[in-house]
């Protein structure tokens, strides 16, 4: 997809706690903006918190006050300048908070899991759209793909300290904290859930999927993923206990041949080049209609 001669985007977004706490979105929206930066379009972030917090992404600029800014679309997430719309095309971010929905008549969600629309649906008259959230998966190809050696698989677990406390004793992983998340290459298998199990698989690295206060549904593999999708890679779908048993039966079922399959179609489904220019085609091409991201 082409710019057009209006290509500035300004996308709007909240952070109240560092960075660490905060990793879920800002891989989505690093994957977003450098998708957009990359179809040809200049990206504008306005954040109503102090930059304390603001994630410093290469190509886009920040700013202070968008009232003095020109800009054609907006993307808005959690609700961050509505006042900013001023009849301006728009794509809304849902993010599984109805209290957070814009209180306008009709527009365009956006929602990352395909069982995300259900609830606006029932509640207002929204065009719902499906588009996955986006991850730089620009130099993934270059990183070998890892032999899974004859020996005790190292497991780790990626969840938030809070998160880690509700699992049962028996499971002494290691813990792996979402700030030390960038280095994962000792690890065989990783159990994590949400966005985090995609950028899991894309560095190569075998992810059973499930949270600790659902359940798990499994090793995720090119015959499954999509239905562990749909519930956001969260346990909803299988619902196993998590104990030792339940995991060393998932262990039993890597194959490593299988982990370069699902990476490559991860790779492609998550892209964040296409899944910008499926944002960009809400916004530019039916201009005319409220649309909301």
């Amino acid at each position: 997809m082409q710019p057009t001669d209006k290509n500035n985007i300004l996308i709007t977004f909240s952070l109240r706690k560092p960075i660490p706490n905060n990793d879920i979105f800002i891989c989505e929206l690093s994957g977003v903006v450098k998708g957009l930066i990359q179809i040809g379009y200049n990206v504008l972030l306005y954040s109503d918190t102090t930059n304390k917090y603001a994630p410093k992404i290469l190509g886009a600029r920040h700013i202070q006050n968008p009232e003095n800014e020109s800009y054609d679309y907006v993307i808005i997430h959690d609700n961050v300048g509505l006042n900013l719309i001023n009849d301006k095309p728009f794509v809304y971010k849902y993010n599984k908070n109805l209290s957070q929905m814009p209180l306008v008549k009709e527009g365009r969600v956006v929602v990352e899991f395909p069982n995300g629309g259900k609830e606006i649906k029932r509640v207002k008259s929204y065009e719902i759209y499906h588009i996955p959230y986006s991850v730089d998966t620009l130099n993934i190809f270059n990183e070998k793909f890892p032999e899974f050696i004859k020996r005790t698989p190292t497991i780790g677990m990626l969840f938030s300290e809070n998160e880690l406390k509700m699992f049962p004793k028996t499971l002494n992983f290691e813990q792996i904290e979402p700030q030390q998340a960038r280095n994962l290459d000792k690890y065989d298998i990783i159990i994590t859930y949400g966005r985090r199990a995609v950028e899991t698989v894309l560095r190569g690295k075998n992810v059973i999927c499930g949270h600790p206060a659902i359940g798990i549904d499994g090793l995720v593999q090119p015959d499954n993923w999509e239905k562990f999708y749909k519930n956001d890679f969260s346990g909803k779908t299988v619902k196993k206990p998590f104990t030792l048993k339940t995991i060393s039966k998932e262990i039993e079922k890597i194959n490593q041949t299988e982990l370069q399959i699902l990476k490559l179609v991860f790779a492609e489904y998550f892209d964040n080049v296409t899944n910008s220019a499926k944002i960009l085609n809400l916004l530019v091409e039916k201009a005319s209609v409220r649309s909301i991201f």
